[in-house]
């Protein structure tokens, strides 16, 4: 008897534990409630390495239609606004840039300064502007991008050159 006895406590106790474990379990008495996040601190517009990469490959795109002296690329790579010129007119923006065979790809390596924190206009378009400071003259710029499909895309392109400081 003793055998069936512990087979049936045995029995007893695995239905007892499956039963346990099924059950839902009551809410704790104290719910400890997290306090509000804090709201995040506001993103600034373009972070300091997306600046500086977007003007060096701006920069670049330059270079290389300055280079081969085809600026087809460096219009398709730009923004509606841009787009609107043709490949002509910004060979004519940059002649003389391009006579003197400027060496922007030297004015890339190096890290430009900003002389002015990037903004949106009133026509929403990302200004950025700064010098790379290179020998025997800086390389000024003034870049403007539209945002195009979540991508800033070069809307005008100014660079001059200034005395080195």
């Amino acid at each position: 008897m003793r055998g069936r006895d512990i087979t049936a406590l045995t029995v007893l106790y695995a239905f007892a534990s499956c039963s346990a474990v099924a059950a839902p379990r009551a809410p704790p008495a104290a719910i400890a409630v997290a306090p509000p996040a804090q709201p995040e601190a506001p993103r600034p517009l373009i972070e300091g390495a997306q600046a500086i990469f977007l003007v060096r490959m701006t920069l670049m795109s330059i270079h290389d239609a300055n280079i081969t002296g085809n600026y087809t690329v460096l219009r398709e790579l730009g923004s509606p606004s841009l787009q609107r010129k043709s490949a002509s007119a910004l060979a004519q923006s940059f002649k003389p840039l391009r006579l003197r065979k400027l060496d922007l790809f030297t004015a890339a390596s190096t890290i430009p300064s900003f002389t002015a924190q990037p903004g949106l206009d009133v026509d929403h378009l990302l200004h950025l502007k700064g010098v790379f400071t290179t020998r025997p003259e800086a390389v000024a710029f003034d870049f403007a991008f539209e945002a195009v499909e979540g991508v800033w895309k070069p809307a005008s392109l100014g660079l001059a050159l200034q005395a080195a400081n």
